[in-house]
């Protein structure tokens, strides 16, 4: 660093004043903390709506298994999966 540097420096505005950095720093801490809130509360609502899609996924599953034939055999003409079953519909 040269001389001409340090004229130029101490010949430049001053420092800014400190006397609003501490509020400055806890605005910016209220607003972390308040994002940080928020983004909580998402996340809350979005476990929500997953634990509620799991529940009505699992009771459609229970309901479904519950009205399969219960011939399982593998050429029976009632096979849930089979075409003719899926037309006509399982023989009650």
């Amino acid at each position: 660093m040269t001389d001409d540097d340090l004229d130029c420096w101490l010949g430049g505005a001053p420092a800014p004043a400190l006397n609003d950095l501490e509020a400055s720093v806890w605005r910016r801490v209220d607003r972390c903390v308040a994002e940080n809130r928020r983004l909580a509360t998402v996340g809350a609502w979005q476990g929500g709506g997953l634990v509620v899609a799991a529940l009505a996924s699992l009771s459609w599953g229970v309901m479904s298994a519950s009205a399969r034939p219960h011939t399982l055999a593998v050429f029976s003409p009632y096979l849930a999966s089979a075409p003719s079953t899926r037309l006509v519909g399982p023989a009650g």
